[in-house]
């Protein structure tokens, strides 16, 4: 919110409780306040909600352009989780797959050590 273009906005909106704005939850990312995506979540909503507590008439071009910004956030954040779900599932493959890759390393070091075992033993007798 711009406070000389709107004098009366925090007589709407609590600035301690309820403001927030662009600029803030960029601060808020920067100085790792916000670290997931339900806070991210939480604070654009905050954004929209405080758009709509000043702005009551729904024609009013603010409004209106919290309205889309509220749906094109909403979507942006769905393809984000959507992205870190399969980046996780991606790292979760890997990582199994590298666990498995450990334990044949693992059954064939015993096996090679069972092996040089059986050998010493034979060359004892």
């Amino acid at each position: 919110p711009v406070e000389d273009q709107c004098s009366d906005y925090f007589d709407v909106v609590d600035k301690d409780k309820e403001a927030m704005d662009l600029g803030t939850m960029e601060k808020l990312i920067r100085s790792k306040k916000i670290v997931d995506m339900t806070k991210f979540v939480q604070h654009l909503g905050r954004i929209v909600s405080c758009a709509r507590k000043y702005n009551t008439d729904p024609g009013n071009f603010v409004r209106q352009e919290a309205e889309k910004f509220d749906r094109m956030g909403m979507k942006l954040v769905e393809r984000l989780k959507k992205s870190l779900k399969l980046e996780e599932k991606q790292n979760r493959e890997a990582q199994e797959e590298s666990d498995e890759e450990s334990s044949i390393d693992s059954l064939l070091e015993s096996d090679d050590d069972e092996e040089d075992e059986e050998d010493d033993d034979e060359e004892e007798e």
